[in-house]
Order: structure tokens, then C-alpha cells, then sequence
């Protein structure tokens, strides 16, 4: 059986376009930021997931979380979000 690698280069082929064209990011973290949602947009393509429904499920059940922890209204309150809120 011939090895190929054509599966690889097209799932890479975003990557490399985007590296054309935006000439490297700024920062380290930019690029790991990029890397890991390229990463999971194709792993999710790769098993068949709709990405855009995903997303708006995720960012649904995330701000009913952030709502449920109180979250929102220390924010309002000029609270520091990361510390322990006490009801």
C-alpha cells in the first residue's frame, strides 16, 4: 500500500494560508491562540461537527454558567470576576 499524505496536506493547507497572509502574529500567544482554534476547527470538521452550532451551544451553556455563578453582576459591580464570589 502506497503511504499518502494527502489527507494531511489539505487539512494543513489553512494553516499555511494563513500564515501567508497574515505574516505571523505578534505575539507568542497570538500564535498558540490561532494554532489551538485551527486545531480544534479541524478536529471537529474531521469528526464531523458542525462547528458554527457547536459554538452557539457553547457560548449559550457558558453564559448561563458565568449568569448562574454570579458572574455577570460583579462584573457590574466592578468586582474582580476570578475572585471567590460570597453570597
Amino acid at each position: 500500500m502506497p503511504l499518502e499524505t494527502n489527507t494531511v496536506e489539505r487539512s494543513i493547507r489553512p494553516v499555511a494560508m494563513l500564515r501567508k497572509n497574515q505574516n505571523f502574529m505578534q505575539t507568542l500567544d497570538g500564535m498558540n491562540a490561532v494554532a489551538t482554534c485551527l486545531s480544534a476547527a479541524e478536529t471537529a470538521r474531521l469528526n464531523g461537527i458542525d462547528l458554527e452550532e457547536w459554538l452557539n451551544d457553547y457560548s449559550a451553556a457558558a453564559c448561563k454558567h458565568a449568569y448562574a455563578k454570579g458572574w455577570t453582576q460583579a462584573c457590574r459591580e466592578g468586582k474582580d470576576p476570578n475572585k471567590k464570589i460570597q453570597k
